[in-house]
């Protein structure tokens, strides 16, 4: 998969500036979380129609950034999109396992509600979501379901009211699984 340096500096410079902490990779092994959504949203054949910047948020280990934080995150990369001196075609892409738990007594628990609401409000106030903190999304939801904050990364770069496109869901086993198609009022 073929990155774009130019972009990618650019955006860290403007990031830095903005006063986020970053740790920038000449080259990175990508996971799921960005391999699920790529196929089915580009071409891939033989090589991708486009090139990515990922943006990798940890969700692992503690300290954790707030959800606030991932939501401004997301608007500083939209206002350094804007001003960039390059006319570009740019696609957010947010990821993250919805509810759900893979240890522990609570293992394989899922919250579909609060797997809905999330849905609800990542379109209409994603503002309400950024008072959440990590212990309470993980009380509702499942201990891995921190995840979401990721989205909120998406949902900060996309200014102003959004409109749904597609919106679909689906509780497997294991984990909530979402997808939202954001466009602008």
């Amino acid at each position: 998969m073929k990155g774009d340096a130019e972009l990618s500096w650019y955006l860290a410079e403007k990031l830095i500036h903005d006063g986020f902490d970053l740790t920038v990779c000449q080259e990175m092994k990508v996971d799921h979380g960005l391999m699920s959504p790529m196929p089915l949203l580009f071409a891939h054949d033989p090589g991708w129609s486009v090139r990515v910047v990922p943006v990798v948020v940890n969700v692992i280990q503690h300290p954790l950034p707030t959800a606030l934080r991932c939501f401004r995150l997301g608007q500083s990369i939209a206002h350094a999109v804007r001003e960039y001196p390059k006319e570009i075609k740019v696609a957010v892409i947010g990821t993250g396992g919805m509810s759900h738990q893979l240890h522990g007594e609570r293992f394989g628990h899922l919250a579909q509600d609060f797997d809905h609401r999330w849905l609800e409000f990542i379109e209409r106030d994603p503002e309400a979501l950024c008072k959440l903190s990590h212990k309470e999304i993980m009380a509702a939801a499942g201990a891995e379901s921190v995840e979401l904050i990721m989205w909120l990364v998406m949902r900060g770069a996309l200014i102003g009211s959004m409109r749904v496109q597609h919106r679909n869901y689906y509780a497997p086993m294991t984990t909530g699984m979402g997808l939202i198609s954001l466009a602008p009022v």
